[in-house]
């Protein structure tokens, strides 16, 4: 019987491809499946926010076990009062289901959902996650936890522009042709909310406590815009008001105003 013998060299280049001049040793044993005992926790970093305002939903899986946990998926949800915006993970909107995949002992996964409040009627909603996996889980009462979340009126504010093309102070004499304009605005306080369904009302003083004008037309003083004909100006100082009342149930209902004030004189001016 022969032997053959290894030489320095081959030997050399065997601990560099294998670790070691001869036969390998077994790769080591993969961590063991289960038994994995996963608790989940959810919480909103405001559960009473504004009308259209984003809020955040942090989710939070812990695998409390030595074992490997196989297949965990979480499902959360979105209630109706919530819309779906964004998330940091494998979230699939559709189905409400976070796609997590093996999680080693001890280890912990997180996943943040971005949403938009909804309607204010749609009252108080419960947000659910409950984690599943193919692993058995000795203790399921830590699987699923839940929040609730209620919509709020919002804030919104109004104001009056005047028109670019209204003659400049210096330009306008009485009694001059032409029109001053002026124009209500009403918006929403929070970043990109559609502004309030509205009904508003335009009323004009003067110092004098002369009438502003003679409109016959009603109609005019409901418009998101109001108006003058200089020619019916009198030297004197006006004050023109819009109250404005939202109707949209998602804002706050409290009616608000804006006002303008300006003085008319003889040698121009507004």
């Amino acid at each position: 019987m022969s032997t053959t013998r290894i030489g320095p060299a081959l030997c050399a280049a065997l601990v560099f491809v294998l670790g070691a001049c001869g036969t390998p040793p077994p790769p080591p044993d993969p961590e063991p499946t289960g038994p994995a005992d996963l608790a989940v926790s959810l919480s909103i970093d405001d559960a009473t926010p504004y009308y259209w305002a984003e809020v955040h939903l942090a989710v939070r899986v812990e695998n409390l076990d030595d074992g490997r946990a196989a297949g965990v998926a979480v499902a959360v949800p979105m209630p109706t009062n919530l819309t779906y915006l964004d998330a940091s993970g494998d979230y699939d909107s559709s189905s409400g289901v976070w796609t997590i995949g093996d999680l080693p002992g001890g280890a912990e996964a997180e996943l943040t959902i971005t949403a938009r409040a909804g309607d204010v009627v749609l009252g108080e909603q419960t947000v659910t996650a409950t984690v599943s996996s193919t692993t058995e889980d000795p203790d399921e009462a830590n699987d699923s936890f839940a929040t609730t979340v209620q919509s709020q009126r919002a804030p919104w504010k109004v104001g009056i522009t005047p028109d670019p093309d209204n003659p400049p102070i210096i330009d306008m004499g009485i009694p001059d042709p032409g029109r001053v304009d002026f124009h209500s605005s009403v918006s929403a306080v929070v970043p990109g909310a559609p502004p309030p369904e509205h009904w508003l009302f335009w009323t004009c003083d003067r110092e004098s406590q002369n009438p502003c004008h003679n409109y016959d037309d009603a109609s005019l003083y409901y418009q998101p815009s109001f108006g003058y004909e200089i020619s019916t100006f009198g030297i004197d100082t006006y004050t023109l008001t819009v109250t404005v009342a939202p109707t949209d149930p998602n804002y706050v209902q409290d009616a608000q105003f804006a006002s303008v004030e300006f003085t008319t004189v003889t040698s121009g001016g507004i």
